[in-house]
């Protein structure tokens, strides 16, 4: 079946190849033909080489195919999906590209039966140079192998079972059009200087597919009301191939961007040469800085207290994929909670999240999906080699311009009392101070005071587990304790709350038990707010990150005592699954709105 293409604005980042002709790239979301592959026949077979004669039924894209269809909720295995499309006849002579924004949980592409490409990482889009495979004047057939077995040796590895393992292309794909000549990317780093000035430092990639040339670059920094802010013009001798482009700036009278005021300012990069060769990149980023000093987080130079929430990329009926609107609709729920902070738990979500997290003043924690990984895979060579140091690069250069992102989190709940998990932090960490030195890097840590991991981290991130009921009571003393150790680190609770069943009661608040009620939930909470921002922690601990914001499907929740009704539903959220406010979201609102004068 042919689909019918659907042309794409895309408001952060646009090209084009002439000047005043934009080419926005054409979203390949829509119906696709799929099925299943459970004796891995379909390699032999060659379902890749044409639309074939296996059963194939419709499903519609972007989506995890375990969320739509019911009957393959359990399954973990290989499945195909397959589309045809046509290039744009009125798109000129350049580069074409397909873009992935998320396939779980590894995958292989065919177009026209060639193999372009495979990737291994679920949580970050990946792109391929199809130009000299795609056929510009024919259909072209787009074959997806999508493989969501949970591995032994991989990240994350067969200790996984958090989060419901779906699978599938649950994330848009874009057939989008470069010039010959272009800019691969562009990446900004802003620092705040003295007198009330920042330095914007920028590092740019540059691809060209033809033979050596001279060019002009030209940059322009405008605000919001469109009014410039800097411009400079480059002459650039550029090579085939790749090369680099760095430039600085210094500004004055910039608004920083924060939860409060989140000012926004546009960077707009073209490539100017000769026989009309023009290609342009839009870009929006903030004035930010993310640093620590002795025991205090510091945005922008002053000391900034967490109010934080995590959050499941998770919706009923669909998986992985979360609407536009839905999404939108949740960051604004939790904005209205009074948080200043998203902890993606546990992997990056969808670029859109990051796009509005930047315009709301949400500050962002994105989290390498290293939950509960063993020790063992922490410490095998090859997993680090292809799971590893791969997938954290290609987080931070995904993500690397939002002014949001303030932390990386190296994974959850490590074994990090191990010399294991002991020595994964440490590369890991140095890894990314490599990247990405402007930002902050945790792990959310389960050990408390056994954990050996905390000199490699700029923030000592404690999860406390909802699990055990006493936790509420013991949380203030191992805070204690672990500021003790590290006095000169911040202490952040990266996870705090309680299981809920919506609509359950117990009016008894003299006999509060682990009964999954509502009313046990705020207990909780009261409990974990009263410890935390109590007077006597305010100089050392930086705040919370409140477990979570909506209910989700997960595999470990069937555990003695957790109610049958909620078999593999984690119930900590402040609302249900399909978004029904359980009572402790206004108990939430309310205290975070009591505290709004320190914010």
């Amino acid at each position: 079946m042919k689909l019918f293409l659907k042309v794409c604005i895309v408001f952060l980042v646009l090209t084009s190849c002439k000047e005043h002709t934009q080419i926005s790239p054409v979203d390949l979301s829509g119906n696709w033909k799929f099925c299943t592959d459970p004796d891995n026949v379909g390699e032999d077979q060659k379902w890749f080489s044409e639309i074939g004669s296996q059963n194939w039924e419709q499903i519609r894209i972007p989506s995890s195919f375990n969320a739509v269809k019911q009957d393959l909720l359990w399954y973990r295995g290989t499945v195909w999906y397959q589309v045809s499309f046509t290039v744009p006849s009125e798109w000129p002579a350049g580069r074409l590209f397909l873009h992935f924004l998320g396939v779980s949980t590894r995958s292989r592409i065919w177009l026209n039966g060639h193999e372009i490409g495979s990737n291994l990482f679920p949580y970050t889009g990946f792109k391929y140079d199809i130009t000299d495979v795609a056929q510009k004047t024919k259909e072209n057939i787009l074959t997806v192998c999508v493989d969501n077995k949970i591995l032994e040796k991989s990240i994350p590895d067969n200790n996984w079972n958090g989060w419901w393992n779906f699978g599938g292309i649950y994330r848009q794909v874009f057939l989008e059009y470069e010039p010959s000549v272009f800019i691969r990317d562009a990446r900004i780093v802003t620092e705040m200087q003295n007198d009330n000035k920042w330095k914007l430092d920028l590092d740019i990639t540059l691809n060209n597919t033809l033979k050596r040339s001279n060019y002009t670059l030209e940059f322009e920094v405008t605000d919001k009301n469109g009014e410039s802010k800097w411009k400079k013009k480059v002459k650039k001798d550029l090579p085939a191939g790749q090369s680099n482009e760095k430039s600085r700036a210094v500004f004055e009278n910039i608004t920083g961007w924060s939860p409060g005021e989140p000012a926004l300012y546009n960077l707009v990069i073209k490539l100017v040469g000769k026989n009309d060769i023009y290609c342009r990149k839009d870009l929006r980023f903030g004035f930010r800085q993310i640093a620590v000093k002795d025991d205090k987080i510091l945005l922008n130079g002053k000391p900034i207290q967490i109010y934080g929430i995590s959050r499941q990329e998770l919706y009923p009926g669909t998986g992985h994929y979360v609407s536009s609107l839905r999404t939108k609709m949740d960051l604004e729920d939790i904005k209205s909670l009074g948080c200043n902070l998203l902890r993606m738990t546990h992997y990056p979500n969808q670029p859109l999240v990051f796009d509005l997290c930047d315009e709301m003043g949400l500050l962002v924690w994105c989290e390498f999906p290293a939950w509960k990984t063993g020790a063992s895979t922490l410490a095998d060579t090859d997993v680090w080699a292809q799971y590893g140091e791969p997938q954290l690069t290609q987080m931070v250069r995904s993500f690397q311009n939002h002014p949001s992102v303030v932390i990386w989190s190296l994974g959850n709940d490590l074994p990090t009392d191990k010399i294991e998990g002991v020595n994964y932090i440490d590369k890991a960490y140095k890894l990314l101070k490599k990247l990405d030195p402007s930002r902050l890097v945790t792990f959310a840590s389960d050990k408390n005071i056994k954990d050996l991991a905390f000199k490699n981290t700029d923030i000592i991130s404690i999860n406390s587990p909802m699990e055990d009921f006493r936790a509420v009571k013991y949380i203030g003393e191992m805070l204690d304790k672990v500021h003790k150790t590290w006095p000169e680190k911040p202490v952040l609770v990266s996870e705090a709350g309680g299981e809920a069943v919506f609509g359950w009661r117990n009016t008894n608040t003299q006999n509060i038990t682990k009964d999954y009620t509502e009313d046990y939930q705020i207990y909780c909470l009261s409990q974990y707010f009263e410890t935390i921002f109590d007077p006597t922690r305010k100089e050392y601990v930086s705040g919370l990150i409140i477990t979570g914001y909506a209910d989700f499907p997960a595999p470990n929740k069937i555990a003695s005592g957790h109610p049958p009704l909620a078999a593999y539903v984690n119930c900590s959220g402040l609302v249900t699954q399909d978004r029904q406010k359980k009572r402790a979201f206004d108990f939430v609102r309310k205290y975070f709105s009591s505290l709004s004068d320190e914010k």
